[in-house]
């Protein structure tokens, strides 16, 4: 019997190493939320994920503060695209990830969402 540990939304996509990380990395920063705070014996991910989260908007994410983090994966030719809701300010990043992969045409290319 074959058991999926990774369940993605990645039906029709191209099913590379690239969306595996574009998953891991989305779901890890979505566990940033406070809502994941109580899940019993994952407190470290919490933590780390708030930290990971600060990281890449460039602030601190501090215990009290209120999180609400929205991922969307392979959206408008972007690897990772990234809304937090930290305090009632919103922070958009956009991930491009890379697996032993070159840039490729446009992928410099400003986006217009």
């Amino acid at each position: 019997m074959s058991v999926r540990f990774m369940v993605d939304s990645t039906e029709g996509k191209d099913g590379h190493c690239e969306t595996i990380m574009d998953y891991v990395v989305s779901w890890t920063l979505r566990r940033a939320q406070n809502e994941c705070k109580e899940d019993s014996g994952k407190e470290r991910l919490y933590i780390y994920s708030r930290r990971f989260l600060g990281l890449i908007i460039g602030r601190e994410i501090k215990d009290d503060d209120f999180v609400e983090v929205e991922t969307w994966k392979q959206e408008n030719n972007i690897d990772i695209w990234v809304r937090a809701h930290i305090n009632g300010e919103m922070h958009d990043v956009l991930i491009e990830d890379k697996y032993y992969s070159r840039l490729h045409d446009n992928q410099l290319v400003v986006c217009k969402v």
